[in-house]
């Protein structure tokens, strides 16, 4: 099988509470839609190591 075409992998937006910050994260997906990725996965993470 051929795997090909573009996937996104983007951070999670949290507020300085920990929790997701929606708004911020609509906007980030608002310009992977306009980026006409072929794919988008939410992980959940900051992009910080443990």
């Amino acid at each position: 099988m051929m795997l090909k075409g573009f996937s996104a992998f983007p951070i999670m937006p949290c507020g300085s509470d920990g929790r997701v910050d929606t708004g911020a994260l609509r906007r980030l997906l608002a310009l992977l839609l306009a980026a006409e990725v072929d794919s988008i996965e939410l992980l959940g993470s900051t992009g910080s190591y443990a």
